[in-house]
């Protein structure tokens, strides 16, 4: 991922934090530190699948 995407999805990620806090929407989100391991964790599977594939 080059930094021209990390910056991306970092603004984007934040406009939608924004979006989510004015409407007073729950974010689609675990909220506790199991679900957020979790989602990493399905993430970087999915990045050695990419690698080795």
């Amino acid at each position: 991922m080059g930094m021209n995407e990390m910056i991306l999805s970092s603004v984007v990620g934040l406009v939608i934090g924004i979006v989510f806090g004015v409407l007073k929407l729950p974010l689609p989100t675990p909220d506790k530190i199991e679900g957020v391991i979790a989602v990493i964790a399905v993430f970087a599977g999915m990045m050695l699948v990419k690698q080795f594939t």
